[in-house]
């Protein structure tokens, strides 16, 4: 049983496939009327038929599991193999699921949590599962890049193809495109006082992103870093619940720039915005003169 929801059976199917030793692409996807239907197909096989597995997606409409074909069900090691990709576990089939039976496995959804050691917790059980090392950094970068389940899932199959400890920098360069990954760059140099880099990196931005995003992506970021500054990494985490990743960069710009010198640029990054979106700005040359104002603001 694959129990969940729809946007989850993928990663479900990929867990069933690693435990029982399947390859996904062998997997064959039909439709049924009914379980009746369902176990007599799976028992049609011929003689010296090779192992099958079918998957059904039944979403919330599959009827009650009749207690008279209980005894059709084998165990793990069953020639023919049917995945159900449910919602909910079906009627009939609680108790066998309850008690532990082996002629039933199930693959449980676990929803990923949004903020904090929860989420990380589950991102770094969901790798470890893909048989993939994160390191520290790593695994608050993927928290910290990427949202959707299935993205994160996705990008950690890939990882698990270095077979060694991933690091930050193997997710930058193996899972972020070139624009996004540039712009954490960015981000990064700004918050660790890197003058050279941050301006290499505006440059590289200017010539191939739109300037909101960039304002946007600075507003988030340093927006934490003077909060930092003003109140405390803890006041911080209590009241935003930002990533990881986010956070940590924030409390280093914190300890680069000077409270007052993040209050203006934190200023001077909205009133960039506001003007862009009045049509009164002047593009790029605005947030220009904000980025070297910041830098020349670094604590000596």
């Amino acid at each position: 049983m694959l129990v969940g929801e729809p946007s989850s059976w993928r990663g479900l199917l990929h867990a069933a496939s690693k435990k029982m030793g399947f390859s996904t692409a062998d997997v064959i996807r039909r439709n049924y009327e009914g379980w009746a239907e369902i176990l007599a197909d799976s028992a049609s096989g011929g003689l010296f038929a090779e192992r099958s597995f079918t998957l059904v997606e039944v979403g919330k409409d599959l009827s009650p599991f009749p207690e008279a074909l209980l005894p059709m069900l084998e165990g793990p090691e069953a020639p023919a193999v049917i995945m159900i990709a449910a919602e909910q576990v079906p009627k009939g089939l609680e108790e066998l699921v309850s008690s532990g039976s082996r002629k039933v496995s199930m693959y449980l959804d676990q929803p990923i949590p949004r903020f904090g050691a929860e989420r990380l917790r589950w991102i770094s059980d969901r790798a470890r599962m893909d048989g993939v090392l994160l390191s520290r950094d790593a695994l608050a970068f993927v928290s910290e890049s990427f949202e959707d389940r299935e993205e994160i899932c996705g990008e950690l199959r890939k990882l698990a193809l270095l077979r060694r400890e991933v690091s930050i920098e193997d997710v930058a360069e193996l899972c972020v495109g070139d624009g996004e990954r540039r712009l954490v760059s960015f981000l990064d140099d700004l918050c660790l006082g890197k003058p050279s880099q941050a301006i290499e990196g505006l440059e590289f931005l200017k010539r191939r992103d739109d300037l909101f995003p960039v304002i946007t992506a600075l507003h988030n970021r340093f927006r934490l870093a003077f909060y930092a500054a003003r109140f405390g990494e803890r006041w911080v985490q209590g009241a935003f619940y930002p990533r990881p990743y986010a956070l940590k960069m924030a409390v280093k710009a914190s300890q680069v720039y000077a409270k007052g010198v993040l209050a203006r640029f934190l200023r001077d990054v909205i009133e960039v915005n506001l003007m862009e979106k009045m049509g009164l700005g002047s593009g790029w040359a605005r947030l220009d003169l904000a980025v070297f104002s910041l830098l020349a603001g670094m604590r000596r």
